[in-house]
């Protein structure tokens, strides 16, 4: 997975646009677009937004994806992530029974 400024990069790129077209459609300085994709700085919300908004892209799971990209992968992403907490549930509830010296076996 990108970073979310490597990410803005490919997605600017890919779209032709170069660092000053996407920062004044932003409505953000050159230097500050700079910042965001080298990571030098947290951008707000919404100026996060409104670059999601200019590269026609959406902001999902805590990272920038192509609209496509989501649609491919939001299912299998929902699917790992109910795993990944299944199995967080399972190692705690066998915590909780070895704290209680259950079995749970009955």
């Amino acid at each position: 997975m990108l970073s979310i400024g490597k990410n803005i990069v490919l997605l600017r790129k890919t779209r032709g646009l170069n660092q000053q077209k996407l920062a004044e459609n932003c409505g953000i300085t050159n230097g500050h677009l700079s910042k965001i994709e080298r990571e030098l700085v947290t951008p707000k919300n919404e100026t996060l937004e409104e670059i999601c908004i200019q590269l026609g892209v959406s902001l999902g799971f805590n990272y920038i994806v192509s609209k496509e990209e989501f649609a491919n992968h939001s299912i299998q992403a929902v699917r790992d992530r109910k795993k990944r907490e299944e199995e967080r549930n399972q190692k705690r509830i066998a915590k909780i029974l070895r704290r209680s010296g259950s079995s749970g076996v009955k």
